[in-house]
């Protein structure tokens, strides 16, 4: 009789006493990587769709911050000799002007990760940012007005990442939108002047 090809290794088999557990560590191999790939996609994706969230909430901030301050009047009036206290009103800081207020009321609408966002209001002209247009006031600013506002939202939640220590990211965006006024911008900027009256056009971009 021949002898079976395959012989049962007895209990005691050194071999066997060495394989002990070694299913329980590709085990745990393979949880860690299956947790990091949860964390890869699901936080990635997370922050991704905030920042996606804050840009859009700034664009439309932007957007409605310009368009104040091209209904106001103040792209008509370059030299600010009509109505001296206007640019208070539409972009001042104390007390907060339109501009100011609306662009902050737009871009609370939307929430960013689920809260809402810090937003900062600034306008610009001439390579000078400043919180407060009245000091702007005259030259380019009362002809192409800039707006910018930025959103960050800081602690955004993490969910699969927090095992290695990340307990919150932080997020961003910055829009800038131009109340445009064309009929004049050659007298403000690197063009040539040109004798043209400026008007007071109801566009933004």
């Amino acid at each position: 009789m021949k002898p079976p090809a395959l012989r049962r290794l007895p209990r005691s088999c050194p071999s066997r006493r060495r394989e002990r557990g070694v299913t329980m560590v590709l085990v745990a191999i393979a949880l860690v990587a299956i947790i990091a790939m949860a964390a890869l996609s699901i936080d990635v994706i997370t922050l991704y769709l905030a920042r996606e969230e804050a840009q859009r909430s700034a664009d439309a901030a932007a957007l409605a911050a310009a368009r104040v301050i091209s209904l106001s009047g103040l792209t008509g009036d370059p030299n600010n000799s009509v109505t001296p206290s206007l640019w208070q009103l539409v972009c001042g800081v104390s007390p907060a002007g339109a501009a100011t207020q609306t662009a902050t009321a737009v871009a609370n609408q939307s929430a960013v990760g689920g809260s809402a966002a810090t937003v900062t209001v600034t306008y610009a002209a001439g390579g000078t940012t400043t919180p407060d247009c009245t000091t702007l006031a005259g030259g380019p600013f009362g002809v192409n007005p800039m707006v910018t506002v930025q959103l960050s939202r800081a602690s955004l939640p993490t969910f699969f990442s927090r095992i290695w220590g990340n307990t919150g990211n932080t997020v961003s965006a910055t829009a800038t939108a131009e109340a445009f006024n064309p009929s004049n911008s050659g007298n403000v900027g690197n063009q040539s002047p040109v004798a043209i009256i400026p008007v007071q056009p109801r566009c933004v971009k």
